[in-house]
């Protein structure tokens, strides 16, 4: 299990998407979620869309808040 921590500015939807390095979304954590300001963690198993476990390598999280965008490297190590 995996923990990802991430801050929001305001409170609103938010939405985060992991995505290999090629640009493909390979997982949705959240769509559109209503968030609170502030500090957040997300629990996450370490499975794709599609229920198999993601390889270990380098991904990429974007997180989408109203106007504010933030992409981060996210390294799976199995």
């Amino acid at each position: 299990r995996w923990r990802i921590r991430f801050a929001l500015r305001e409170t609103g939807p938010a939405s985060l998407a992991l995505f290999d390095t090629a640009g493909r979304k390979v997982k949705t954590l959240m769509s559109e979620r209503r968030c609170s300001a502030g500090e957040q963690v997300l629990n996450w198993d370490g499975h794709d869309d599609s229920g198999g476990a993601l390889a270990s390598g380098i991904y990429l999280a974007r997180l989408i808040s109203g106007d504010d965008r933030a992409t981060r490297k996210i390294v799976v190590l199995r």
